[in-house]
């Protein structure tokens, strides 16, 4: 909110300013109350919504409308504090219907006698109504807003956001998909407080999720945000009882009262789980491990490329393990929170992080990375002109050349005008949850299931399968399940663990494909099972199950029913000794001054990248593509035609100089130069062009090899 006359305030202000910093019990707001007057309730108000304390401000302006229903400052206030602390945009509109009755475009948030409602008061009311799903209306007040707005703020940006948003909104909702039913998951997993970031195991069974309710024995009572009232996020997981219902929900063991801990996402095995924490720098990413049957403390992730300074908020590792998807909001992104990615070279190490480019990431957020089974599409959510309303998931596949498509918007009604956001799913595809603020909305978000069918085509094969352990005793923590494909492009192994509490284990495989599945146990030291089989070639999805019984005692595969197998009944093996060398991809990005559009190749970072593609094509690399992307920014060019010219210039720039480079290498039929993109980004122009900080980041050329 904006800050007004603060000189003016009075000596009960400069007191609760001193103080507001402070949680206030009940008690303190009751005698805040009783011993204040209209005045310095409006007052004190103004500096608790100023620095965000929506609900020690909530009880003051209730007070205040006690006293005065139809005052138009009040419900403002009101309005405004419905919809930034709860999310309850219906009671939100109600009241500020009542405050658009009286705008004074000078209002004074700090003045004890102001009765009118600020001009922003026309932005909320549009939000409120876009929110809701009345277009109309909130084109509206949106329109009126801007009409009088006088200057460009963070509001006006945000009320031209919202009327792209409202196009899109009209056309997805004109052509809705069909065959899909989104159903709130009830009571048993949502409550009157926030849930959202659900993990779905891969066969449906789990739920992983984040909520905010209170503990039983009211030990999180004192711990609670003190600006929203909200009790500290905790992870729980349900699990689905033999008729399909949902079993109530157990919380974690690491989760501590007095601190926030966050689902992010669960690894296929269900024995690791990534937890977005903010007790150090601006937040970050932990994990905690699945062993002797509980999930330890949390720690927090050693890979310091991924956890950083600035805000790292949510990850997803491939079931495969060798490529991290992470997003974060660090400042040399496109803008607001940009998706990355890490891959696990042939060392175990990881690449640096390669931001997804300009195809995924905008100018504004992009988070919740979730790549499917089939190891191409991925989800994920944005809040720019790509969405109807608050976040829109979309989707993107990356092709056999490491492109991206471009993203589609999953339209309705798998998003709204509300916030949709986590996107989930079983490794088929057929059921995924999403986080979601909807008319039956229990808490202030609430968790979803999307039933479909079409989001599970083309997923290729799927080998299910499970470790039955023999005379009920515990699945042994060692047992990996290696799969091997021996006619794959890709030739590297698979490696999984059964499910701790059920022996449950899951894979996507390629069709047509032949496969050994090896069990090992002691580390992957020692084999004691394997067989072969093969994927089918003509079906869409072809599923595959198997299942084994093992002797713990013995370490050995068993027929369901006796005799025991004995160790020399064990299948002979031949282990290959291929080893596949991964290339670390390369990435170099150079920031041009103004209408700046060539780099010279002795740049000493030019030269470290060029020779570092040659080192790799001297040590056996068969080919590099170098991808080109570009960027200009919202400033005025006079030397081209437009900035889109001006982007372009230096891409074109970029690759005739690398082809003239490689034309005099050794290497020069290994090197494919291609651009990728070229891009006009980041934020409005403002007549302010010595902003440097503001508007070089979007001025750029960036080079990427696959």
């Amino acid at each position: 909110m904006p800050r007004y006359m603060k000189l003016l305030l009075s000596v009960v202000l400069i007191f609760i300013s001193a103080n507001v910093t402070a949680q206030y019990s009940d008690s303190e707001i009751d005698k805040l109350i009783a011993s204040s007057t209209e005045e310095e309730l409006v007052i004190q108000s103004s500096q608790l919504l100023d620095d965000g304390y929506y609900m020690a401000a909530e009880r003051l302006v209730d007070k205040l409308l006690e006293k005065d229903p139809e005052n138009c400052n009040y419900n403002y206030r009101k309005g405004v504090i419905l919809a930034d602390a709860r999310g309850d945009f219906a009671g939100s509109v109600a009241h500020l219907e009542k405050a658009s009755k009286d705008i004074d475009k000078n209002y004074d948030m700090y003045s004890g006698t102001e009765k009118s409602a600020g001009l922003d008061a026309l932005y909320h009311l549009g939000r409120g109504y876009h929110r809701l799903g009345n277009y109309a209306k909130a084109h509206e007040f949106y329109t009126s807003f801007l009409n009088q707005a006088k200057k460009q703020t963070d509001l006006t940006r945000s009320a031209e956001l919202g009327l792209k948003q409202l196009e899109l909104a009209e056309q997805l909702s004109a052509n809705p998909r069909k065959n899909v039913n989104i159903v709130n998951l009830g009571d048993v997993i949502n409550s009157k407080n926030p849930e959202y970031s659900p993990l779905v195991s891969f066969d449906g069974s789990a739920l992983y999720y984040t909520s905010r309710r209170e503990w039983d024995e009211g030990q999180t009572a004192e711990f609670r945000d003190p600006r929203l009232g909200l009790y500290p996020e905790d992870i729980y997981v349900s699990y689905k009882d033999f008729d399909g219902t949902w079993t109530t929900p157990t919380r974690l063991d690491f989760c501590k009262a007095d601190q926030n801990e966050a689902s992010i996402s669960v690894s296929v095995d269900e024995r690791r789980i990534y937890v977005y924490q903010d007790i150090i720098g601006g937040g970050d990413i932990f994990y905690s491990d699945f062993s002797t049957n509980r999930f330890k403390d949390i720690i927090s992730l050693e890979n310091k490329d991924v956890n950083t300074k600035f805000w790292d908020t949510h990850c997803f590792v491939t079931p495969d393990g060798r490529t991290m998807y992470f997003a974060s909001e660090r400042p040399e992104g496109y803008g607001g929170r940009d998706i990355y990615r890490i891959v696990k070279m042939a060392d175990n190490t990881w690449s640096k992080p390669m931001n997804l480019g300009p195809v995924i990431n905008s100018a504004y957020d992009e988070d919740a990375p979730f790549m499917a089974s089939d190891n191409k599409s991925l989800f994920f959510a944005t809040n720019g002109p790509r969405s109807m309303g608050g976040f829109d998931i979309m989707v993107s596949v990356i092709d056999a050349d490491n492109n991206w498509s471009a993203p589609i918007n999953l339209g309705v009604p798998m998003n709204s005008p509300q916030d949709d956001i986590f996107y989930t799913e079983t490794i088929d595809g057929r059921r995924g949850y999403i986080t979601s603020m909807r008319g039956d909305t229990k808490g202030e978000k609430d968790i979803y299931e999307i039933e479909n069918d079409y989001m599970s085509i083309n997923r290729g094969a799927i080998l299910n399968g499970k470790v039955i352990v023999l005379n009920g005793r515990p699945m042994p923590e060692d047992v990996t399940i290696t799969v091997a494909c021996s006619d794959c492009n890709d030739q590297y192994d698979r490696t999984v663990y059964p499910r701790m509490r059920d022996g449950a284990f899951s894979m996507t495989l390629d069709p047509c494909r032949t496969y050994e599945i090896i069990f090992r146990h002691g580390n992957g030291e020692k084999e004691f099972y394997r067989e072969s089989f093969s994927t089918d070639c003509k079906k869409e999805k072809d599923e595959i199950y198997r299942e084994v019984y093992l002797d713990a005692e013995k370490m050995a595969i068993v027929p369901k029913d006796p005799p025991v197998l004995t160790p020399d009944t064990i299948i002979p093996i031949v282990l290959p000794d291929t080893v596949i060398k991964n290339y670390e991809p390369l990435a170099f990005r150079h920031t041009f001054g103004y209408n700046k559009n060539k780099l010279a190749v002795t740049e000493a970072r030019m030269k470290n990248f060029l020779k570092s593609a040659e080192k790799q094509l001297k040590d056996g690399r068969d080919k590099i593509v170098i991808e080109i992307t570009s960027s200009a920014s919202f400033v005025p060019t006079h030397e081209f035609k437009d900035n889109q010219e001006l982007s372009e210039t230096r891409a074109a720039n970029m690759k005739a100089m690398l082809e003239n480079y490689f034309a005099k290498s050794a290497y020069k039929d290994k090197v494919e130069i291609v651009i990728v993109s070229s891009v006009v980004s980041g934020p409005a122009y403002e007549s302010d062009s010595r902003n440097k900080d503001k508007y070089t980041p979007f001025q750029f050329v960036e080079l990427k090899t696959r």
